[in-house]
């Protein structure tokens, strides 16, 4: 393992399988870590492969005291880089922890330590730990500690700083319920995690009322129990910009639970009331983690993503369920907008249908013929009520209806313009009280409404979806398809970026892979390659230019 001597994060860090890879990965390491760091030197050490990745967070006063905290988990990673972080660490034995707790204290004691700190361990499949490093200083993950330990850390490492003693012992030090970090980046994990910039149009985090009020109806509350806790660290605000030249981390969501199915629910709950537009981010990755069977069970290794997402993020797929769920909001909120257009310039006309139907389609898909039966009084400005949806999944022909489904589904509070929270419950119709019976959850975010058409963000992911009077949908059948962009046969750039250097001259023949161009994006160097074996037609820009996301590069005959 190279790694950067100065700094952390991912950067200037990378795997070395042999003497070539070690030669050229310690010159890119090294030029990775002066530009982030202003510090090439670089360090190498044993990788221990597939290993969990444990800390401990210790405490020490100048008079020889010294505390260690509960544990943390941070095999989430990417890039070597954590994304999602916890405490305590699930399957791990109170005896692996003491040792590693123990020695972390010995380490602090040998060299006099005196603040907040943090000794990493690598642990694997028999428990047997190797230290990694000792972070002097608190870390982006703190948080989870101090929600399980019960601990503000910042103000015990000032208090120790200004020579107080520490005001509790290692046997006074507990731990209570479960912890999940969650780390929002600016990034794109559908174009390989790569940085994004701009304006944050719209920020709005989730809030512990908001939250627990939902989980309140869930399956997993319990009468009378913790309903736990919700926090977001953060330093920007809504308007404000994400630039290429700084760390792309937007805030650190933090939650708290009984336990740690309680703290994952909460997590799952909270990342689906997280508005962000204007950057790409790394929500939906993130709701991806937490709802994935393997990280539900707590079985973690540094190789989770690897081993889990192969070849990349591809986005959220939906289960028959969630589509059926999705067709239903996007019916809801189309006869909600339907009433409210028929309502303009009278009113006082309280006549409205009982129902009505549309087709419903997904990313250019026909989905489902949707029927929503409205109550009296009707959906106007989407006002609470439940609602009856019956729906009919259609294959391409819409005459052939493959399955049929229904739901009941209570709105609990929306709107339908843009950045417009929908807070839905969706219940059985067949239940002997289906009023009594809507407990199911949702939340969808109303990203954008034109006529007809409504994105809408749920399951952590966008979807563009329309829904049109069935007549509407089949003359539609009949429109020619838009022409190809300008540059199709271009490299663009991937993110936002200055471009260092280009590799190939206009009239020069490349093969598939090969490089053609290196962009550099919050300190990271991004080497680009040839998507197709052909010959350069024209360099579209030159070294030094700034880069936006999708800025063609160089274009191909």
């Amino acid at each position: 393992m190279l790694k950067a001597s100065a700094g952390g994060g991912g950067k200037g860090m990378r795997i070395a399988w042999n003497d070539e890879e070690t030669a050229s990965g310690f010159a890119l390491s090294a030029r990775e870590a002066a530009a982030s760091f202003g510090d090439d030197r670089i360090f190498i050490e044993r990788f221990v492969v597939d290993p969990r990745h444990i800390e401990i967070q210790l405490v020490a006063d100048r008079y020889g005291n010294c505390i260690y905290l509960p544990e943390r988990e941070c095999s989430i990673q990417r890039r070597n880089q954590k994304v999602v972080e916890e405490a305590p660490a699930a399957h791990l034995s109170s005896d692996a922890v003491r040792r590693m707790g123990e020695e972390a204290v010995a380490l602090a004691k040998a060299v006099g330590y005196r603040s907040a700190g943090t000794v990493e361990f690598l642990v694997d499949s028999q428990e047997r730990h190797y230290f990694l490093e000792m972070n002097t200083r608190l870390q982006v993950e703190h948080p989870v500690t101090e929600l399980v330990a019960g601990l503000d850390l910042v103000e015990l490492m000032i208090r120790v700083a200004a020579g107080e003693k520490l005001p509790l012992t290692q046997s006074q030090v507990t731990r209570t319920g479960w912890a999940f970090e969650s780390r929002v980046y600016a990034e794109d994990p559908l174009r390989g995690f790569l940085p994004s910039t701009g304006v944050l149009s719209t920020y709005r985090p989730p809030t512990q009322e908001q939250v627990v009020a939902t989980m309140g109806d869930g399956a997993t509350a319990e009468a009378g129990s913790y309903d736990g806790i919700v926090r977001v660290d953060d330093g920007v605000r809504e308007g404000g910009e994400i630039s290429m030249h700084y760390d792309p981390m937007i805030s650190k969501l933090i939650v708290h639970g009984r336990d740690r199915e309680h703290a994952r629910q909460l997590m799952l709950a909270s990342l689906d009331r997280y508005q962000i537009r204007g950057v790409r981010h790394n929500l939906n990755f993130l709701r991806s983690l937490m709802a994935h069977p393997r990280f539900a069970a707590g079985s973690l290794t540094t190789s989770f993503i690897p081993e889990e997402y192969p070849d990349g993020y591809a986005g959220h797929v939906l289960t028959e369920d969630e589509r059926c769920d999705l067709f239903a909001c996007t019916a809801v909120l189309q006869t909600a907008a339907d009433m409210q257009a028929a309502t303009v310039g009278r009113p006082n006309d309280a006549t409205h249908p009982s129902s009505s139907r549309y087709l419903i389609e997904i990313e250019g898909e026909i989905g489902s013929e949707v029927i929503v039966r409205v109550p009296s009084p009707p959906l106007v400005g989407l006002g609470l009520g439940d609602v009856l949806i019956e729906g009919c999944e259609l294959t391409g022909d819409t005459s052939d209806a493959s399955t049929r489904w229904s739901r009941v589904m209570r709105v609990v509070s929306s709107g339908m313009g843009p950045d417009a929270l929908m807070e839905v419950q969706f219940g059985n119709p067949a239940a002997a009280d289906p009023a009594a019976a809507v407990t199911r959850p949702m939340a969808v975010q109303v990203v954008e409404r034109r006529p007809l058409k409504w994105q809408l963000s749920a399951f952590g992911t966008l979807f563009s979806l329309h829904a049109r009077p069935p007549r509407f949908s089949q003359l539609a059948t009949h429109m020619k398809p838009p022409p190809p962009p300008p540059f199709a046969d271009a490299l663009v750039s991937p993110m936002p970026g200055a471009l260092l250097s280009v590799s190939v001259a206009v009239g020069e023949d490349v093969v598939e892979g090969q490089e053609i161009c290196v962009v550099e994006a919050m300190k990271m160097q991004n080497v680009l390659f040839a998507p197709r074996t052909g010959k350069v037609r024209a360099l579209l820009a030159e070294p030094g230019s700034v880069l936006v996301t999708d800025q063609p590069i160089v274009d191909f005959e």
